[in-house]
């Protein structure tokens, strides 16, 4: 095994303390954000813009032009436009893909049940 020089091993240190200091900082921020730490809470039953849009992953212009086209059901309080969590979960599924392993066993299920409707 070969033996580290002395500084070898400073440089070896300075870097474990270095990764040490970052993982404080990153664990740091990661509690500030909890909600006794007066950080985002999580999204409870009726959801304000900021708090959809995180929730789903978009900006809340996007999530403006969904609800005002329609497509993502909102509530309106005076000026202030809210969403019930619900409603964005069910947006949400709404924009799901089946699987191919999920169309093929729908397609033969339907074969079964239709036998004179057979796909060629």
């Amino acid at each position: 095994m070969a033996e580290l020089s002395m500084a070898g091993m400073a440089a070896s240190i300075q870097l474990l303390l270095r990764k040490m200091d970052a993982m404080e900082r990153k664990l740091d921020e990661l509690s500030s954000r909890s909600p006794e730490a007066g950080g985002k809470k999580p999204a409870g039953e009726i959801m304000t813009i900021e708090e959809a849009a995180d929730f789903m992953g978009m900006s809340k212009a996007h999530i403006y032009r969904l609800s005002g086209s329609g497509a993502l059901a909102r509530v309106k309080i005076g000026r202030k436009t809210r969403f019930y969590r619900r409603d964005v979960e069910a947006y949400l599924k709404s924009c799901r893909e089946k699987s191919l392993k999920e169309v093929r066993v729908e397609a033969a299920a339907y074969c079964r049940a239709n036998p004179l409707h057979r796909i060629r």
